[in-house]
C-alpha cells in the first residue's frame, strides 16, 4: 500500500464487494475489502457508472475466446452463456445477507475515472481513480467483470437511475439486486 499526499492505493488479489445505494447523496457506495483486511470505499456517481457500465459492457462484448471462434450471428448467445454462467459461478449475496466491513475504509474515493483494461493473459485491471490521484486497482478475471457489471447495473436499476438499455446477453434477470460479491 502506498501513502502519499498524492496517491494512496490498495492492490487488490481477492476482494469481497459490498455495493449500497446512498439515495441522500444518489451515489452507489462500493465497499471493496481484501483477504488482507485492507477496505477501500467508492463513492460512484450516476454519471461515472452510467460510463462505467457502458464501457464495461463494450468491452465484454468485444470478445473472449469463446466470440473469436463463433459467428456473428451467434456471439450475442454466447455472450449471454457465459453471463448466465459467471452469475451462476459467483458468490453473489442478496442485502439481507450482505455486510459492510467492520473496520473503517482506509481509503475513500469520489471516483472521476475508472480504467478498465485488458491484460495479455485475458484478465482485466480495473482502477477507480479520485480527483486527488487516489486509487484502487483490481485484478479481475472475465467472469469477475460479468459479475461486477451485474451488481452494478442492478443497484443503478433499483435507484432509478435512466441508464442506456441493456444490451440482449445481459437480460433476463431475476430482478433481484445483488448486494455482495466475492471475486477472486
Amino acid at each position: 500500500m502506498t501513502n502519499t499526499a498524492t496517491s494512496r492505493a490498495i492492490q487488490h488479489t481477492r476482494y469481497a464487494v459490498t455495493v449500497r445505494y446512498d439515495a441522500p447523496e444518489d451515489r452507489l457506495l462500493v465497499y471493496c475489502g481484501d483477504v488482507a483486511g485492507h477496505v477501500g470505499l467508492l463513492h460512484l456517481t450516476r454519471r461515472i457508472t452510467g460510463s462505467l457500465l457502458q464501457g464495461m459492457m463494450r468491452l465484454l462484448s468485444s470478445g473472449g475466446p469463446q466470440l473469436l471462434r463463433v459467428p456473428a450471428g451467434l456471439q450475442q448467445d454466447v455472450l449471454h452463456f457465459e453471463h448466465q454462467s459467471a452469475l451462476a459461478q459467483a458468490v453473489i449475496s442478496q442485502p439481507a445477507q450482505a455486510s459492510i466491513p467492520d473496520k473503517p475504509p482506509q481509503i475513500t474515493i469520489l471516483v472521476t475515472t475508472v480504467n478498465v483494461s485488458q491484460t495479455p493473459e485475458r484478465s482485466y485491471i480495473v482502477s477507480w481513480v479520485g480527483a486527488q490521484n487516489q486509487s484502487i486497482n483490481m485484478a479481475m478475471s472475465r467472469l469477475d467483470l460479468h459479475c461486477l457489471t451485474h451488481v452494478l447495473q442492478q443497484h443503478a436499476q433499483a435507484a432509478g437511475w435512466d441508464l442506456p438499455a441493456l444490451p440482449r446477453w445481459m437480460q433476463p434477470g431475476d430482478g433481484q439486486p445483488g448486494q455482495s460479491a466475492i471475486l477472486s
